[in-house]
């Protein structure tokens, strides 16, 4: 059985992810908690949660709690920082990031999103797996240091090009099997290159090579498998 929380008061930061827990008790007598994680998890009851309003960070991934329920939490705590709902049953959805003001970083990969409204001052947003046709929502962002929108292959590249350039401090971006053909090389307003360090550009119908990437000399991390490449020249 899971210890009764209520016996460590002055708890801030609780990480109980990946454990075998179906269960847990006191979550609502800690006043002082801002930082919770029950991702992946054997929760499927979102009882033990209600009550809890006072949270900056709430990891809800991999949970069988049904996603409305899981929203609803989320929604007790209009101060979050950072949510993640991963793997949440949202199929077909709306997303209303307008719930959080303050947010920063956002997942809701593999969720079945089908549209999202999302707040000026996100900083990461892991939207991959989903079903957006479309990311008007994303147009006016200009905080964006993290996106990924990998596996949303209704997702037209020209909407994609355009938050890209409106976020010239993007570092890590993921756009696996959504349709580029020719990655482009991006600039700041002052001429720089963009300083990517991580992208993801699996299946995304490159061709003839990758001679953009010469740009982005700051990358660590670099995929495009599952592509139609056909040398390497460009990368020097």
């Amino acid at each position: 059985f899971m210890t009764d929380l209520s016996i460590f008061p002055q708890l801030t930061q609780l990480n109980l992810s990946n454990n075998p827990l179906d269960m847990v008790f006191g979550l609502n007598m800690l006043p002082n908690l801002q930082q919770l994680n029950l991702s992946n998890t054997l929760l499927s009851d979102s009882s033990a949660l209600n009550g809890i309003n006072q949270l900056t960070e709430l990891h809800l991934s991999g949970l069988a709690i049904p996603g409305h329920e899981l929203l609803s939490i989320a929604q007790q705590n209009p101060q979050l920082i950072a949510l993640s709902l991963a793997g949440a049953d949202l199929n077909g959805q709306f997303f209303p990031t307008g719930a959080w003001p303050m947010l920063e970083k956002l997942d809701i990969s593999h969720a079945g999103i089908v549209d999202l409204y999302v707040m000026s001052g996100l900083k990461a947003l892991n939207a991959a797996g989903n079903q957006l046709t479309n990311i008007y929502s994303l147009m006016n962002l200009n905080t964006l240091q993290s996106l990924d929108l990998s596996g949303n292959a209704m997702l037209a590249f020209g909407e994609i090009d355009n938050v890209i350039r409106n976020n010239p401090q993007l570092s890590e971006l993921g756009l696996s099997d959504i349709q580029i053909g020719f990655f482009p090389i991006y600039q700041t307003p002052n001429g720089q290159f963009y300083q990517f360090t991580k992208l993801g550009l699996d299946r995304a119908g490159l061709s003839m090579d990758l001679s953009s990437l010469d740009a982005y000399i700051n990358l660590k991390y670099l995929s495009v498998s599952g592509n139609q490449l056909m040398m390497l020249a460009g990368i020097e």
